[in-house]
């Protein structure tokens, strides 16, 4: 082939088509279908290929894993706003959506929606305002973290407010690699009272 090509470069697709063919057909006799000879350039830098058929380890599914607060412990104040938001949201509902209203339940019953600023991938999150028990909440989910960093304070298991301290976005940071390394996705959720701070 190198003789061939040195010889007449007008020849080099030719050769490169052949080449790839050849492959094609060695893998065939290995049951591979190859549906485009240029995808075998992509497969010859592979070293591990896993695959696999919806049913026998995915369920086509998404479950809510857990809603974790800013302990790391599972919070329902967490669930209770992350239902909200994705109760609210107008469109098509994502599954990631659904696995959240699924283990909330009806959090919305006692809430109204009052506006909403839909998610697009340069914000990278959804916001919605809901009113309702004599106050009005803005709440928005989001990827992790563009979602920290534009929150200030934290809500903490016993209803009080904080601010959101620099060690406590690190375990937060370190939490998402966590979930990111267990494969599972994670959302950040915040809100934002009637006084202006914005909490976790």
């Amino acid at each position: 082939i190198a003789l061939a090509v040195g010889l007449t470069p007008e020849l080099l697709p030719m050769v490169t088509t052949v080449s790839l063919a050849r492959g094609a057909l060695r893998l065939a006799d290995c049951n591979v279908v190859v549906k485009r000879l240029s995808a075998m350039h992509g497969l010859g830098a592979l070293d591990v290929l896993c695959t696999d058929k919806t049913g026998t380890l995915t369920e086509a599914r998404i479950e809510l894993a857990g809603y974790p607060d800013v302990t790391g412990s599972n919070s329902g104040r967490v669930l209770e706003l992350a239902g909200l938001n994705s109760a609210f949201v107008s469109g098509v509902r994502s599954p990631l959506d659904d696995a959240i209203i699924a283990k909330a339940g009806a959090a919305s019953a006692c809430w109204t929606k009052i506006a909403e600023l839909p998610f697009d991938y340069d914000r990278r999150c959804v916001s919605v305002v809901t009113g309702g028990r004599n106050s009005r909440i803005l709440i928005t989910k989001g990827a992790p973290e563009v979602v920290l960093a534009l929150s200030t304070k934290v809500q903490h298991a016993d209803g009080s407010v904080g601010e959101l301290t620099q060690e406590q976005r690190g375990h937060l940071a370190a939490k998402i690699d966590e979930f990111a390394e267990l494969g599972q996705r994670a959302l950040k959720v915040s809100c934002c009272n009637n006084n202006g701070g914005t909490m976790r």
